[in-house]
This record gives C-alpha cells, structure tokens and sequence, in this order.
C-alpha cells in the first residue's frame, strides 16, 4: 500500500505558531499540537478546512468560538491563546491538554466508579458555571468534549456550539435548526427551541455523567432520529439498572440533571 502524502501543514506557521504534528479532526476542523516560535509554549492549533471558509457562516461561527473562550478564565476551561487567518484557513490556538478525553477513559475502563463520576461531575459543574455566568451555554456536553489531565484536572472544551445568551444572531441559530449531539441532547434541542439556556447543559452532562457510571448512553437506537425522540418521550433511565453499586443520592443526582422538565433541573452549577 503506497504511503499516504506528507501532512503539508507540518512544519507550517500559523501566526506565532509552528505546527508539529497532528492531533485528530472534528466537526469544525482539524487539530494539530504546536509551539509559540518564541516562547516555546506548547499549543493546540485547531485549522477550520479552506472550503469551509469559503463560507461566512462557519467562519463566524469559527470565530465566534474564539472570542467567547478567549472571555473565560477558569482552571476547569480550555483557554484560547491566539486566532486569526492563513492561507490554509483560519485557526485557534488552544492550551494544549496532555491528557486524554473522557470518551477515550469510558473505552479503556469500561465505566468509571463513582467517586471518579463525581469529581468529573464536579469540576465540569465549576467550569459550566463560570461560562453560564459570563452568558454563555456551551450546548454540546459530551464525553469527547470534556478533556481529562494526566493529574485528573478536567479541562471542558469546544465551544464550537455555544452561544452567548445575550447575543440574537439568527444567521446562526434558526428556529428549527438543531445543534448538538443526539446521544447527549436535551428535549428542548432536539425539539429546536429558540431559547436554549444554561439548563441543556445540565442535561447534557446528566447523560454523559450516565454514561461514565454505567458505560454507555443513557439512550442508544438505530438511528439519530430514534435516539433523538427517546430523549423527547422516555423517562432518564435509572443508573443503578446497570451500575447497582451507585449510590442513591448520587443516581438521583444524574436523573434530576436529566429531567425531562427544565424547570425540574437544578437552577444553575452551584446548586447542582
């Protein structure tokens, strides 16, 4: 089998930045590790794809990541360094989390004990509510978005779908239009309500939460739509149906989360 080509953006500078190597693609583009030219400072640089940027609505969105993150300041957060354009697309410069992701950690252990659930739980909460207090619903919690330390610090990350709460930008966010992940939605997402608050985030973490406790979804089905509408109808499942060993309060503390009623979850992060 021939070698596939070399990486072109190996070696490339963005900004101040020098990419090193690759460290995976996603919905809104590709990620490589690298280094500040002149501080030696180890960065994620995130690269939206050319043909995307051919579209001015990806790139604001793009940049709408960048500005909102580069707001936040928290030990629980990923910081956003440095953005801006090239001739290979626009990117971000990230801190770089020598770690793994939350997914990957549900693959290696199968599920997580309860003490590891609740320190995941807690410090996402800590970062959730810095980013609900400065208006901003990050709207796609999920395991592949919250990044684990080697010292097990959680790092919450992709804010490719947030929307700061103040902000009415209807180029971005049509009724209608459906923005998420089906395995972790909230009702009133796949519902596309117009006005999605900090409460969708509380449900998102309450099904990933689900997840690290039992090691899978809280809903599964052979197609998005059928995952979607499980979220719509089915009551949040009971954890200890397949994680006996978890305790009551902190199973009661996942399907609160997971309430089908916004208005049954908690309020915000520091009541959680």
């Amino acid at each position: 089998m021939p070698e596939a080509p070399p990486d072109p953006l190996i070696g490339y500078q963005f900004g101040s930045y020098v990419v090193e190597g690759f460290i995976g693609a996603g919905g809104m583009g590709r990620v490589y590790k690298g280094r500040h030219k002149l501080l030696g400072r180890e960065v994620a640089i995130k690269v939206l794809p050319v043909q995307m940027g051919a579209e001015e609505e990806y790139v604001q969105r793009f940049f709408r990541e960048a500005k909102l993150t580069s707001s936040l300041h928290h030990p629980n957060l990923v910081e956003v360094y440095d953005f801006g354009d090239s001739d290979y697309g626009n990117y971000i410069a990230l801190e770089f989390i020598d770690g793994m992701s939350l997914s990957q950690l549900i693959r290696q252990q199968g599920r997580l004990n309860q003490e590891q659930t609740l320190q995941i739980a807690q410090q996402s909460l800590s970062a959730l509510g810095h980013a609900h207090a400065a208006g901003i619903v990050h709207r796609d919690i999920k395991p592949d978005n919250i990044l684990l330390t080697k010292n097990g610090v959680v790092k919450v990350t992709d804010l490719g779908l947030a929307k700061a709460t103040h902000m009415q930008d209807a180029s971005l966010t049509m009724s209608g239009t459906i923005m998420g992940t089906p395995f972790y939605m909230a009702p009133e997402q796949v519902r596309g309500d117009m006005k999605i608050d900090k409460r969708a985030d509380f449900y998102a973490l309450g099904a990933t939460l689900y997840h690290c406790a039992t090691g899978q979804p809280p809903f599964s089905g052979s197609s998005p739509a059928i995952i979607m509408n499980k979220h719509l109808s089915d009551p949040a499942p009971n954890p200890k149906g397949l994680a006996p060993e978890l305790s009551d309060p902190a199973a009661y503390f996942i399907m609160r989360l997971m309430h089908k009623n916004p208005d049954c979850r908690f309020t915000d992060a520091r009541e959680a």
